[in-house]
């Protein structure tokens, strides 16, 4: 039993295996293992308990820098890290206790420490189970063929050119909005199908040759950014485009009210104590633009409409205002930052026929699909 684990090990090590941070920003002390029949627990003191029919069940606990195991409520012993290992996929169930999350099936490796009673859970994992959580994550199910496609390309792209995104953590990836969505390995048929038709397949820039810097959002309101527009890189195959595919979703457009005290104090300028300065500011604060703005001048200010939109949460940094009263009122479009693919366009494009290729060098300009081992 001892030599098949080795051997296992041996055959992961080998392959194009991700090391994903799992619930990195969150304060996981305690989660449950469930095994199915081909996976494995394994710890450095030399215990060896593989799975069943009747899926054990396991607690591990952070305390301090240490982990307490526990089978059914019986002490196992307290360790440094905890290996579970998987012959197939789907074969581990993890769900955090504390705090209280919905479990996930990761096929591959756990690698489980405790840094001052937070857990530290690392799966390693190969590329293709790994698109299959990153499709769960980002689009879900009951979609098109086409969008499963092109999300493959997209995030198989994305997880290579960040592959050292979280280097200094000791992994390469996480599973939050950070980087991609990652919600474990998930056996749907449409995810496996995208990912094997597209394997290797990736998105290049057409000048450099090297792998494209690929960025997407929700609803980009009809126009997107360019990148440096939102941030400092000047992505070739990130331009503002005229994009109507996404204005019949519910977020193309939006709207919100704030207190004028309350925006007041979160831009830090001073609140109107009198009719003519209440005008003043007011006045000053009516823009209706039909162009997405970079800088907006408020009360003997400037501001990037990027940092509006983090300081007062809005939905995107595209939007006209107006004061009534006592409040600020916000018209917006789009959701989120607005760079690259626009997700909810994407899926009209591919409920109209629209290829993969099409949807792709739709929203990234100047660049090529390629085959890349």
């Amino acid at each position: 039993m001892f030599h098949l684990f080795l051997l296992f090990h041996c055959a992961i090590a080998q392959e194009n295996t991700l090391k994903i941070g799992l619930f990195r920003t969150s304060i996981i002390k305690e989660i449950t293992l469930e095994l199915g029949e081909n996976s494995q627990i394994n710890t450095q003191a030399n215990m060896h308990v593989w799975g069943s029919e009747k899926r054990p069940k396991f607690q591990i606990k952070a305390q301090g820098n240490s982990i307490e195991i526990f089978q059914n409520d019986i002490f196992l012993g307290s360790l440094k890290q905890v290996v579970c290992n998987s012959m197939e996929s789907f074969s581990i169930l993890m769900k955090p206790i504390q705090p209280n999350y919905k479990g996930n099936k990761y096929s591959g490796e756990l690698r489980i420490t405790s840094v001052n009673s937070v857990l530290k859970i690392i799966n390693f994992v190969n590329e293709a189970d790994y698109l299959t959580g990153v499709l769960r994550g980002e689009v879900g199910y009951d979609k098109s063929n086409a969008l499963y496609e092109v999300h493959a390309i997209l995030s198989r792209t994305y997880a290579r050119f960040y592959k050292d995104k979280h280097r200094s953590e000791g992994f390469e990836l996480c599973d939050q909005t950070h980087c991609q969505v990652f919600k474990g390995y998930y056996d749907y048929k449409p995810y496996l199908q995208a990912i094997q038709s597209t394997k290797n397949l990736v998105v290049l820039d057409s000048l450099k040759g090297d792998l494209a810097e690929l960025l997407f959002h929700s609803n980009c309101g009809g126009q997107t950014s360019a990148s440096e527009d939102v941030w400092k890189s000047t992505l070739t195959y990130c331009r503002s485009i005229r994009d109507t595919f996404c204005l019949g979703s519910q977020q193309a457009v939006w709207q919100k009210q704030i207190p004028l005290d309350v925006f007041c104090n979160k831009l830090s300028i001073e609140n109107p104590t009198d009719s003519t300065a209440h005008y003043s500011l007011c006045d000053k604060i009516c823009s209706f633009s039909y162009n997405r703005s970079e800088v907006l001048n408020i009360g003997n200010k400037k501001f990037k409409t990027t940092e509006l939109r983090t300081k007062l949460n809005l939905k995107s940094a595209w939007f006209d205002w107006e004061c009534k009263g006592d409040s600020v009122y916000f018209y917006g479009r789009g959701f989120g930052h607005g760079v690259g693919m626009c997700q909810e366009g994407a899926i009209r494009m591919s409920e109209l026929g629209y290829s993969p290729s099409q949807i792709i060098k739709h929203y990234y300009r100047n660049a090529i699909i390629a085959k890349r081992e």
